[in-house]
């Protein structure tokens, strides 16, 4: 199974914030940020919490499992 990440798309389009903005909002660093969307790193659970709250969505429509 595929960990799908829809952080970029999320971010960008539906909330119009830039990376810097959303590393102010979440408190997580705009590098942390630019790995995930990149697919450089999978978020540690706080951190994945952390960016939905910021995000003001659930964890599982940013990430998710697809076979």
């Amino acid at each position: 199974m595929k960990i799908v990440n829809q952080l970029g798309y999320i971010r960008s389009t539906v909330r119009e914030y830039s990376q810097e903005q959303l590393a102010r909002i979440s408190g997580v660093s705009r590098h942390t940020i630019s790995e995930i969307e990149l697919d450089k790193r999978v978020p540690e659970l706080r951190t994945a919490l952390l960016l939905a709250r910021a995000l003001r969505c659930p964890v599982e429509d940013i990430f998710f499992l697809k076979e």
